[in-house]
């Protein structure tokens, strides 16, 4: 976790296999799961929770793992 001025930064880091090239495009699509039916909705739950407090999420994926950045407005409680 990071934080400046006027945003707080999160980065969630794994070394899985990364993240296949076909489907980086989906992966914040509602229901699209490479793990089968009645999947996929995290990714999606996570972006829209982001976006509704005017933040971004992203991420950079290669064969050593995936990265996850999410960055939102945050002052801190009285400043």
């Amino acid at each position: 976790m990071e934080y400046d001025d006027s945003h707080c930064t999160i980065t969630i880091k794994d070394n899985g296999k990364g993240i296949r090239e076909d489907i980086r495009g989906t992966i914040f699509q509602k229901a699209k799961s490479t793990k089968g039916p009645d999947k996929g909705f995290g990714l999606y739950n996570v972006r829209q929770s982001v976006e509704a407090l005017g933040g971004i999420i992203t991420f950079d994926s290669d064969e050593t793992g995936t990265s996850f950045m999410v960055r939102f407005p945050y002052k801190e409680e009285g400043g």
